[in-house]
């Protein structure tokens, strides 16, 4: 759900941004209509419009071209705009020109503004056919709405000017050639005219100088017709020199646009939204499918065949940490052996009775309670868990205060000799412990450690030096016969055990243990280290009361069903 709301508006926040910052650019559009040539020769079709599509698009590649570009770029002086050759006087415009002056050629020549002007001409520029019709668009886009109008006009217009002069030049050459072709014609046709006069003046009237004459005169008529047709030809030649036209006309004069045409804010909007939501939905996907943890009952049942007993979530303590209600309750011979927790979060069971916390330790005492009704004698508990940090030590001691306050006689053991935290926590000064209890040095009551709140007692590890064999202590005869000594002397005795992934202390101690809470981290440890350490911890896997999960998120437990509604809210209602 965070990713699903997070994503969406993290992209539209993006998009907002950008629309900050954007510079507004506007676009002006001028329409050119190219005048369709005359064609004798019809399609296939009864018409001649496909035969010019060639040459539109013959015509809007002309428009495009460098030619018209730099024509403009010199009449208008762009090399000149920083609009066309600077970077801009922001961060990244400094940062271009910075990157040009180290990799460019380091001078800011007339030729290199010339092409840096060009390039930015043709992007901004854009010229398309209108559909099937002769029209052409010709669009360019500015941050300033008059310069846009101004070069799309003047790009229609150069346009117009370079067909003039193409058809000028193309007049002038046929000029050229037709006026050497007349003079030619000319020539032989006076020289044909001169031979007619000749021959007339020259000999008597035979048969044969008839024909001599009248072949003469009809050559003479010939190039008589040639001359006067190609004199017409170069009279019109000239005439279109003098007067030249183009094929192309404005149509429409492009003018300041008044709304700038990008950044186009409702499309970015819609586009980060939707986006955003996909985005949302595939992180999320991702996110479910890659998450190898555990977070609900359903997971944990279908993944370890093993039943969810409890989600303990993270706790935060409802009230302020008590010491011991009545003090002159206790014998004198234990009040230096009193519990005087400083850990809030142990003290939530007594403290907060009405919290998420207290009850969810609740339904693991009814997983303990039906299982005994069962006819399984469920008296020593251990409390194991894959990995250290997953909060086991919390769990077996609020588990045991629970019990404790319950009515039977509990006793809560730290034999997580590998770190004996729980000892730390509730007995820090302890200078007996069940290492001493095994060793003889002590006897049991005066290493027990008592709660007031809970009636609770507490056997802590106590010696503090690190001992190398630890897995032997537990597996000893004395710790057997401690064990023994635990059974009939108290009803529930819960035994805080080292993690079982790193060390084998749970399974020489397993033996010892008549069932297992395995505590997992809610959401952190990993579905594969759980298994594998269950399956090298065949003992405690076959005598498994239940898993906790441990430091669950209560906003993510109501999302997915979990709880529902705030047990001191129920408890008010009563």
């Amino acid at each position: 759900m965070p990713i699903l709301i997070t994503v969406p508006l993290l992209c539209v926040a993006i998009a907002l941004l950008y629309l900050a910052v954007a510079t507004p650019k506007f676009t002006a559009e001028a329409l050119l209509l190219v005048e369709p040539k005359r064609t004798d020769q019809p399609t296939p079709s009864g018409g001649d419009a496909g035969s010019q599509v060639p040459i539109l698009d013959s015509q809007v590649e002309i428009l495009k071209s460098e030619k018209i570009a730099l024509s403009i770029i010199h009449d208008l002086q762009l090399t000149t705009d920083p609009e066309f050759v600077g970077y801009g006087s922001g961060v990244l415009g400094r940062t271009m020109e910075l990157i040009s002056r180290i990799f460019g050629s380091g001078q800011d020549t007339e030729f290199s503004r010339t092409r840096r002007a060009l390039e930015r001409f043709d992007r901004r520029l854009t010229v398309k056919r209108i559909g099937f019709t002769y029209a052409i668009s010709i669009q360019f886009e500015s941050p300033r709405p008059e310069r846009a109008a101004e070069i799309a006009n003047a790009v229609a217009r150069g346009y117009t000017a370079d067909q003039m002069e193409a058809n000028y030049e193309s007049a002038r050459i046929a000029t050229e050639w037709l006026q050497g072709r007349v003079d030619a014609l000319h020539d032989k046709a006076s020289s044909a005219q001169k031979a007619v006069t000749d021959r007339k003046t020259a000999q008597p009237p035979t048969n044969q100088a008839q024909l001599e004459l009248r072949d003469l005169e009809i050559s003479a008529q010939a190039y008589r017709r040639l001359y006067d047709t190609f004199l017409q030809r170069y009279l019109e030649a000239a005439e279109q020199q003098s007067f030249p036209v183009s094929q192309g006309r404005l149509m429409t004069i492009a003018s300041p646009p008044v709304r700038p045409s990008s950044p186009k804010t409702f499309l970015i909007l819609a586009i980060s939204i939707a986006g955003g939501i996909v985005a949302g939905v595939g992180l999320g996907l991702l996110r479910d499918v890659s998450d190898q943890t555990f977070r609900t009952r359903d997971k944990v049942l279908a993944e370890l065949q093993a039943d969810c007993i409890g989600i303990i979530p993270a706790a935060i303590p409802e009230g302020p940490v008590s010491g011991p209600r009545n003090p002159k309750a206790i014998p004198t011979r234990a009040k230096s052996r009193t519990i005087v927790c400083s850990d809030s979060l142990i003290r939530n069971i007594a403290d907060a009775p009405r919290s998420h916390f207290s009850e969810s330790f609740r339904a693991v005492k009814l997983a303990v309670d039906v299982m005994t009704r069962g006819g399984k004698r469920l008296q020593v508990i251990g409390v194991t868990s894959a990995l250290p940090n997953e909060g086991k030590s919390t769990v077996a001691a609020s588990l045991a205060q629970l019990m404790a306050q319950g009515g039977g006689r509990t006793i809560l053991l730290d034999c997580d000799l590998r770190n004996p935290s729980l000892s730390s926590t509730l007995a820090p000064n302890a200078a007996w412990g069940i290492l001493d209890v095994t060793s003889g040095r002590a006897k049991l009551d005066d290493a027990t450690w008592i709660d007031p709140a809970t009636h609770l007692h507490f056997l802590p590890a106590a010696n503090s030096s690190q001992l190398a064999y630890t897995s032997e202590v537990l597996a000893s005869e004395e710790m057997a016969a401690l064990f023994k000594t635990l059974r009939e002397t108290y009803e529930c005795v819960i035994v805080d055990l080292s993690p079982i992934a790193p060390f084998v202390d749970v399974r020489t101690a397993a033996h010892l243990m008549d069932s297992f809470v395995f505590v997992i981290e809610w959401g952190r440890t990993s579905i594969d280290v759980v298994k594998k350490s269950l399956d090298v911890a065949g003992d405690v896997y076959g005598n498994l009361i239940g898993v906790t999960l441990n430091k669950a998120d209560m906003n993510a437990l109501k999302r997915y069903g979990e709880v529902f509604e705030s047990y001191p809210e129920l408890y008010s209602q009563e």
